[in-house]
């Protein structure tokens, strides 16, 4: 989109505006001046030359994926700042008459009444008492997936879908390094406190489908090399839903290729054992090579040993606990849910010191939990089965979609990404029943952009067909 003089002058004023309530947004809190950077520097980006809205869904996705989480101020945060930017640009091409000649698909219509059930949860939350902010905090989270009516509008270009893919590939390798940067900054066997260690469960699938369908040798050598880091960061998360789904990706990938391009099974053998090879490289290091206080060999087996004692381990009991907290009101509320903004208290415990009477208790305070660790189980808490089951059949509409892109695609773009997304959001749709990665996250907006893509990419190829067919 070519913009005019006048247009310009407009932008201009804009550009003021923006950087006026920024700046009265930011300056309660000096920390977020970075914020005003990021908001120069975006709509620089974005005013210069043409295609501003796809611009802004791959500055939102970058942003918002690769920052560190923020407080929220007047419902906003830092890293939604570029989304904003998102609604201005298509409310500026729908002013000049620009339309999608893209429909929104099976998949939009599924996530559109979806969003309008948790338009209802929030209406209902308000009505019963719970404050605007607690309920907008929730709801703005959800409405992340609009971005997928953005990608559809803006009728993006295959390069522009090319960008988008690689920008998501590139945040998973930004993501990568940061951990292994905090890794090596507190050299002690824990967690890094980051939320955007399930970002590798759609960039390691990525990489690795292009690595099968890349012609070229010297990209293959070269994303192999990649996957070594990325590898490396999945172990130091100590997150064992990721040890476990990202193999399982892995060989999920490499079956489906075969399935697919009826390639011989020695090629599945050649590629196990690259990938054995490059997992006994990680969990052996030599010994203090990676740190100077705890190897890492021995980290990672202290964390494994937690699966064979699932029935002590705290982090299992802890979200079977807080289960039983919210599925009172479940059965209270089974159909609409109790609506957004809803909490429980959790574990009002009194704490006995020895020698201390018994009617001395000292009362641990109560901890207000919003969310749960489980995409479903947070569905129907606060949306009900109805919202639950619109949820679950947009992402059985997306993936059938994927898989028909891949099933159908003339080109390896279309058949890596395709397999890699599908594979990807299997992974997610898992690890979903125990993490809110799905709904509680700023991630939405990746997903949403994912499934964007993968709804133009069908209807693409469903023109192509109709065309032969005439």
């Amino acid at each position: 989109m070519n913009l005019s003089i006048t247009q310009k002058r407009v932008w201009g004023v804009l550009l003021v505006l923006q950087i006026f309530i920024l700046w009265i947004c930011i300056s309660l809190n000096p920390i977020y001046a970075i914020g005003i950077v990021v908001g120069i520097v975006c709509l620089i980006y974005l005013l210069c030359g043409s295609n501003q809205l796809p611009k802004a869904i791959l500055l939102t996705i970058i942003v918002s994926s690769v920052m560190l989480l923020t407080s929220r101020k007047f419902l906003f945060r830092i890293e939604e700042l570029p989304f904003i930017f998102v609604i201005v640009f298509f409310l500026f091409n729908r002013s000049l008459g620009k339309k999608s000649n893209s429909n929104i698909g099976t998949t939009g219509k599924w996530l559109t009444v979806f969003l309008l059930v948790v338009v209802l949860s929030a209406v209902i939350g308000i009505q019963r008492g719970r404050g605007f902010r607690l309920v907008g905090g929730e709801f703005i989270i959800y409405l992340y997936y609009l971005l997928f009516f953005f990608v559809i509008e803006s009728n993006l270009s295959e390069k522009w879908i090319k960008y988008i893919i690689f920008g998501v590939i590139g945040v998973a390798c930004v993501i990568t390094f940061e951990y292994i940067l905090i890794y090596y900054v507190i050299k002690i066997a824990q967690r890094a406190a980051t939320d955007q260690q399930h970002m590798l469960n759609i960039g390691i699938p990525l990489v690795f489908s292009w690595i099968l369908y890349e012609k070229k040798a010297w990209i293959k050598l070269l994303l192999s090399l990649l996957l070594i880091p990325m590898g490396f960061a999945v172990l130091i998360t100590l997150t064992r839903m990721l040890w476990v789904s990202v193999p399982l990706s892995i060989l999920a990938i490499l079956l489906l290729y075969l399935w697919r391009e009826k390639v011989s099974a020695k090629y599945f053998l050649y590629a196990g054992v690259g990938v054995a090879i490059v997992i006994i490289f990680l969990i052996f290091p030599v010994k203090n090579l990676i740190t100077r206080q705890v190897t890492l060999q021995h980290i990672v087996k202290n964390r494994a040993e937690s699966f064979t004692r699932l029935k002590t381990d705290l982090s299992w009991l802890g979200r079977a606990e807080l289960a039983s907290y919210v599925l009172p009101r479940v059965k209270k509320h089974p159909i609409i849910g109790t609506g957004l903004g809803d909490e429980v208290f959790y574990k009002i415990v009194p704490l006995i010191y020895p020698g201390v009477s018994l009617n001395k208790y000292v009362f641990k305070p109560a901890i207000i939990i919003k969310w749960v660790d489980s995409t479903y189980l947070q569905l129907l808490w606060k949306t009900g089965s109805v919202g639950l089951f619109l949820f679950i059949g947009l992402y059985v509409v997306f993936l059938k979609r994927c898989l028909f892109v891949f099933n159908n695609s003339i080109n390896n773009f279309e058949k890596w990404t395709s397999l890699g997304i599908f594979v990807g959001f299997v992974s997610l749709s898992t690890i979903g029943f125990l993490s809110a990665i799905l709904v509680g996250y700023r991630f939405n907006f990746t997903w949403a952009a994912l499934m964007g893509i993968i709804e133009l990419q069908a209807q693409r190829i469903e023109t192509r067909n109709k065309s032969k067919l005439r």
